[in-house]
């Protein structure tokens, strides 16, 4: 990738005199992702290179902890100084990071200056601290219209160049598409990706139940790309599908789930452990009208109804193109989410916009984080805190990336595989009280047969440490203030006389 930088030098005397001086930097990349590494120790190095002419001042190179540069390979810091006599020659730069705490997404850009002047050319780098043999990776992304010029109005020869770049540069176990267009133009971003990668795509989409129909060529399929040396594919079928294969009408779930575009399930098997997760890849129905919203919230009880009925014993990850918010909602004059039911009904939205203040997965719609990652209460164990996070380099590093590109931004997040299946059977069990999840408070609805009796609370880690414990009397709602504990999974036991029952608390 070459960019050109043009800047000017004013002198003044009796009169201005205005020099202009062309400069170039070549940087052959503009997304590096790090990858893993173990806390207190250096991650693996990669090298991008640069090539600079017309500077008569030094080049200074910086970035910003834990991350670290060198010319050479061996000695490395956070800057760097390129000489000028090395102009127009290929520089490469050592790249590499040291994190301090585990289960940790880092990013920082390596920014350019030349005599204290900074460059608009940037380097966006990650990295995270996660355990690659005792973690899960999903990544979710709408790639409009992928393989269709007709739709995207792009060079879909350009898309996929840059879908592939970015794809390798994320490095998720599993993607979960959306908007797959061209099933030829799939398989060809797989090759890309290497013979260590496999895809399935559904053989359906909206208005179109067959891959016969005519159609099913062009339009907007819902597809996973895996990585085979990580997971197996048990299995994979259309959500409610086969429920309701002949209802249609505008009170059918058919109509509901954008007239047939069944959200895509995968059964994907750990090869390492042989745990199992079910990936549920939902395309929400699109636009902000009424009907449009009322459909998604209707789609939304029926699949959560079915998730709850015939995999309430499993690790379900429901992700991709919501088309809505988790909290709140894109239409107006609804306050509430379409996806209120999901979140209230035994799954923690790990993407909440109160999350992720000022960040968007929509580009160009303030506060639109649509595309989204949900977790059932069976899976609670596995979420890691704050490693869900917005590929918002994906923009930054490509250039014109909404007309290019897409319009979405991916979305991904670390799933921890190590956990002892045994401790899910806390949501088995019946739950009279209830919690607001996820939290910065503790806070609990008493049920109406318990407000005029004495209600004990107690939080736990997850090796059964008692943290806190208090005992209430005649309240409809407990309420406490959890400052004092960090980000993370924890145990919530409530007795009142001989009822007991637990519950898992997500604290952001």
């Amino acid at each position: 990738m070459r960019y050109k930088v043009l800047f000017s030098l004013l002198i003044a005397a009796s009169c201005s005199v205005q020099l202009s001086l062309a400069q170039s930097l070549s940087i052959s990349r503009s997304f590096i992702n790090a990858e893993s590494a173990v806390v207190n120790q250096p991650s693996n190095t990669d090298t991008f290179s640069i090539s600079m002419s017309g500077f008569s001042n030094d080049l200074r190179i910086t970035t910003l902890d834990p991350f670290e540069l060198s010319s050479d390979g061996l000695n490395f810091n956070d800057t760097l100084v390129i000489s000028n006599s090395l102009s127009n020659t290929t520089i490469t730069i050592h790249v590499r990071f040291i994190p301090s705490l585990a289960d940790v997404v880092y990013r920082a850009p390596i920014t350019f200056q030349d005599n204290n002047f900074t460059l608009n050319d940037k380097v966006y780098l990650m990295g995270n601290s996660m355990a690659p043999a005792q973690s899960l990776s999903v990544c979710s992304w709408n790639i409009k219209w992928f393989g269709l010029p007709s739709q995207c109005n792009c060079d879909t020869a350009l898309s996929l160049k840059n879908a592939a770049a970015l794809l390798k540069e994320i490095n998720a176990d599993v993607y979960a598409l959306q908007e797959i267009a061209s099933i030829n133009h799939l398989q060809r971003l797989v090759q890309e990706l290497g013979t260590d990668f496999s895809y399935i795509v559904a053989d359906y989409c909206s208005q179109i139940s067959d891959p016969t129909q005519v159609g099913y060529d062009n339009c907007q399929k819902l597809a996973y790309i895996y990585n085979n040396t990580k997971v197996s594919n048990e299995g994979s079928f259309g959500l409610l599908r086969s429920t309701y294969p002949a209802q249609l009408g505008i009170n059918s779930p058919h109509y509901y789930f954008a007239s047939g575009r069944w959200p895509l399930v995968l059964k994907a098997k750990l090869l390492n452990n042989s745990q199992e997760f079910l990936l549920v890849n939902m395309h929400g129905k699109a636009f902000a009208g009424s009907s449009e919203h009322n459909r998604r919230a209707a789609a939304t009880v029926r699949m959560t109804d079915s998730l709850n009925t015939h995999f309430n014993n499993t690790n379900v990850v429901v992700l991709g193109d919501y088309n809505d918010l988790l909290e709140g909602a894109i239409t107006t004059g609804f306050i509430i989410s379409p996806y209120d039911y999901l979140l209230n009904n035994g799954f923690t939205g790990l993407s909440l916009p109160s999350l992720f203040p000022g960040e968007v997965t929509y580009i160009g719609s303030p506060g639109s984080i649509i595309d989204n990652i949900s977790v059932s209460d069976y899976a609670a164990l596995s979420i890691i805190p704050k490693a869900t996070t917005i590929i918002r380099e994906a923009e930054l590093s490509i250039e014109n990336y909404r007309n290019t590109t897409s319009d979405h931004l991916p979305i991904m997040t670390f799933l921890r595989t190590n956990v002892a299946t045994k401790t899910n059977d806390i949501s088995a069990i019946e739950k009279l009280f209830s919690l607001v999840n996820p939290s910065h408070s503790l806070s609990i609805q008493v049920p109406h047969q318990f407000i005029n009796s004495n209600t004990s609370v107690s939080i736990s880690n997850l090796v059964g440490e008692r943290l806190w414990s208090k005992d209430y009397s005649k309240t409809e709602r407990i309420h406490y203030g959890l400052d004092q504990f960090n980000s993370g999974i924890y145990i919530v036991s409530i007795q009142n006389g001989s009822h007991k029952e637990s519950h898992k608390l997500f604290i952001r």
